[in-house]
């Protein structure tokens, strides 16, 4: 004889109940009209998924409106940053907050101070009417590829932009043209063509034993 399988003894499953309360609108209706384990009737996930629908789209909306706002307002004030009451409301917004202004301006600098004596060199260029593309990060990759070394004595001390071909010979503020040297190598050099990159690796290797 056969010996026949037996099933496992477990819970029994619940009954399903003719008419279900929503807690949305909190009306008892048939239980075909509820999703699938869903508390919420179908006609209240309609809505929800409208509604929710409907405020992405205006979120949406506004985040292009903002986007369209901001682009006028950068136009607007590229065109009168230099009116006559644009210069009026920022004395007087300067006037009001003096000393806070001054005092996030003082940390300002002291935060960047090397960049921001980097930026001096473009100005300059701008100013010598010669060709500026050299950025504050070519500089610092520049001088960590010296060993932040000064190329003139060797020595690691604060370093100073030179141009090799200064701004005021038409030299460009460009990165092939830059070179670091300390502040007493920099003045001895003054606006001479002297171009020390090339003997660098001889200088370091021969005081200092490393390689640039």
């Amino acid at each position: 004889m056969e010996s026949q399988s037996r099933k496992k003894p477990g819970p029994k499953p619940k009954p399903i109940p003719e008419v279900k309360t929503c807690i949305e609108c909190a009306e008892t209706k048939p239980y075909a009209e509820f999703p699938h384990y869903r508390n919420s009737c179908k006609v209240c996930v309609s809505k929800y998924r409208k509604a929710l629908y409907a405020r992405r789209k205006e979120a949406r909306k506004a985040s292009r409106d903002m986007a369209k706002s901001r682009e006028a307002c950068r136009r607007w004030r590229a065109k009168n940053r230099d009116s006559e009451h644009i210069k009026a409301g920022r004395r007087e917004r300067y006037q009001k907050n003096k000393e806070a202004l001054n005092a996030l301006s003082k940390a300002y600098k002291e935060k960047h101070k090397a960049r921001l004596g980097f930026m001096q060199h473009k100005f300059r260029a701008r100013k010598h009417g010669v060709l500026s593309t050299a950025t504050y990060e070519e500089w610092v990759a520049l001088c960590d590829h010296y060993q932040n070394r000064c190329l003139c004595c060797g020595e690691q001390k604060p370093l100073t932009v030179d141009h090799v071909i200064a701004l005021v010979l038409g030299g460009p503020h460009t990165i092939d043209n830059l070179q670091p040297l300390c502040k007493e190598c920099h003045m001895k050099k003054n606006v001479r063509m002297t171009d020390y990159r090339p003997a660098a690796t001889v200088i370091i290797n021969s005081k200092f034993g490393e390689e640039v």
